[in-house]
């Protein structure tokens, strides 16, 4: 992926720096689709079932709307 060593480390300190700052993006993080973390989100929330029922039914509908499939 380097040209060379310093190169590499370089590449390294800045993301250690960037770390420590907070301002960190892993690289991979766009990988995993919205649809997926959204589910995880919504398994992980404990609330009464009505909540839950109208917490699903917002997400269904934003994610029809990104996806362009109407309302």
């Amino acid at each position: 992926m380097f040209s060379t060593k310093v190169a590499a480390e370089r590449h390294g300190a800045a993301m250690e720096t960037d770390g420590a700052r907070g301002e960190y993006i892993d690289p991979n993080a766009g990988k995993v689709p919205f649809e997926v973390v959204a589910d995880r989100w919504l398994k992980s929330r404990v609330v009464d079932p009505a909540s839950a029922i109208r917490y699903e039914s917002s997400l269904r509908r934003m994610l029809r709307r990104s996806s362009g499939s109407g309302s």
